[in-house]
């Protein structure tokens, strides 16, 4: 077993502070190794709290350059064990090509890969998960060597488990942590070279078959990372992915310069060319809403995981559950809206279904104080500062910080409009305009003129799109459009406005963006806009 410290990064970017090392023989621990070494470089304090190692302590340890022999002379022709081996075996290897211009040719085994085959049922499976689960105590954590003899501990409890399943040797056990779930091996065909000239950039990404078909359409932020990991070996993918990489040949991928234009465009091909491995709908983004119903009389506050093509009126996107559930609640209480399916002017007092012994101020009310009701509630979700009678302090601050998330993020969940101006690949920009909740146009801009002609565009489309009925295909770019506002990180210009004057009184922030951005040309007055 060995285990190292180092002063942080990856495989050839850090420098090692310790190595520690357990020799096991017959599944028991015999000698042991362990020294301090001088990385040449301070020690970061996050590194320095979480390990004790201090630049005082390897002032005067070895170098690299002794420490390593001594600890290769040590290990011999033995397997290498580590818990991630990726990174303590990483590190060796980087060392001795460095120093000795030759790869660490000796097999490695990986107590992490090991406990994804043998432990499926733990969700976390660091050191300290994986030796709690084991029952193995923890002394001397964050050091080399007490970390390496934890290792060995969780190995003997692996040794015992893989001999359950025909795997009786260090040797069998490196055959079985190449193993995918399912038992079989995971075969690759992408060449890792080919994933190595990917971009680091948002993008689309499709995964080919042999034939070129088309299998899988995806998003990501960093497309290298993202695609690279479908074809490590020590991916841990399930029953229903390990065929799609099984079967993937080639990638061909789009890089869009920003994960909005990532989700619309793989949004646009998995609806038009429908792949095999992408399931129904399952690009489109989860994001939760407290909805209220289009009627008057009868509308319900409930919850809804997308936009719908209704005229209901929505509060949100929020990030999960229960954070809509808790902005239900408030709302129902502080606006007199029922959570359940009762009619408001029922005449027989029911049992509430949330347990409130108490007289549902929702019920018994007349069709006229109802739909009083629900104006005030549409009228604080469109931004009027209105509160509904008999709000306490309490209720009108948790109202204040709902009001200020819907106006963050709610333009598009209640048919309002927008633009989004962002950096696109190639000195561009991508510019989405948003009219009725609808995207009415989407535009590569390669210049100031061509932003004059996409805005020219949007108002050609304003009377059109803001009132047109919602198709389904608008639904899925609205559900998008509104998850990107809830969880927005990009930079670029989101302008939400009600008239087009707006835009015009705006022209000059548009102008500065695109200046910021690279695109040539000044950028006049519209006269369209005005």
């Amino acid at each position: 077993m060995v285990d190292l410290e180092t002063t942080g990064g990856g495989p050839g970017d850090s420098g090692i502070t310790e190595i520690g090392a357990v020799r096991v023989r017959g599944g028991r621990l015999e000698d042991t190794f362990v020294t301090l070494v001088n990385p040449r470089r301070p020690i970061p304090p996050f590194v320095r709290d979480l390990t004790g190692i201090t630049d005082e302590m390897v002032a005067s340890a070895p170098d690299l350059a002794d420490a390593l022999p001594r600890f290769l002379a040590f290990a011999g022709r033995a397997v290498l064990v580590a818990h991630n081996a990726a990174f303590d075996v990483g590190h060796l290897t980087a060392a001795r090509q460095l120093l000795e211009a030759r790869p660490l040719d000796v097999p490695a085994l990986c107590t992490l890969r090991l406990a994804r085959r043998l432990l499926p049922e733990l969700r976390r499976r660091n050191l300290d998960s994986v030796a709690g689960d084991l029952g193995i105590p923890c002394a001397d954590r964050h050091r080399a060597l007490g970390d390496a003899r934890i290792a060995a501990d969780v190995l003997r409890a692996f040794l015992a488990r893989a001999a359950e399943r025909g795997f009786r040797t260090v040797a069998d056990l490196v055959r079985f942590q190449t193993l995918a779930v399912d038992g079989r091996p995971l075969v690759v065909h992408v060449p890792r070279e080919r994933i190595d000239a990917l971009p680091s950039q948002p993008g689309v990404y499709r995964l080919l078959g042999r034939d070129g078909r088309i299998l899988y359409i995806g998003r990501a932020r960093k497309l290298r990372e993202r695609v690279g990991a479908y074809f490590r070996e020590d991916a841990d993918h399930d029953q229903r992915t390990l065929p799609l990489v099984r079967r993937t040949y080639d990638v061909d991928v789009t890089e869009t310069g920003s994960e909005l234009a990532a989700a619309l465009l793989e949004a646009q091909q998995i609806r038009e060319l429908r792949p095999r491995y992408n399931r129904l709908r399952g690009h489109v983004p989860h994001v939760w809403f407290v909805k209220l119903g289009a009627g008057q009389s009868s509308a319900r506050l409930t919850l809804a995981i997308r936009l719908g093509r209704d005229r209901a009126t929505y509060l949100g996107p929020f990030t999960g559950r229960e954070q809509a559930e808790a902005a239900r609640a408030l709302c129902g209480r502080v606006f007199g809206l029922p959570l359940c399916r009762e009619r408001p002017d029922a005449i027989a007092a029911v049992a509430c279904p949330h347990g409130d012994p108490s007289p549902c101020s929702a019920r018994n009310v007349d069709p006229e104080t109802y739909r009083a009701r629900t104006d005030v509630f549409r009228a604080f979700v469109a931004g009027e500062d209105m509160l509904p009678p008999g709000a306490d302090d309490a209720d009108a601050a948790e109202l204040a910080g709902l009001a200020r998330h819907q106006r963050r993020v709610g333009w598009v969940a209640n048919r309002r409009h927008l633009l989004v101006l962002l950096p696109a690949p190639g000195d561009t920009a991508h510019l989405y305009a948003v009219l009725g909740g609808r995207i009415a146009v989407d535009a590569r801009l390669g210049s100031s003129a061509d932003l004059m002609a996409a805005l020219r565009l949007v108002t050609d489309r304003w009377p059109e799109y803001r009132a047109a009925p919602i198709g389904r295909a608008d639904v899925e770019r609205m559900t998008i459009v509104a998850a990107w506002l809830r969880d927005r990180a990009e930079k670029g210009v989101l302008l939400p406005f009600d008239e087009l004057e707006e835009i015009q009184a705006r022209l000059e922030e548009l102008s500065v963006t695109i200046s910021d951005f690279g695109l040539p040309g000044l950028m006049p007055p519209i006269d369209a806009l005005r």
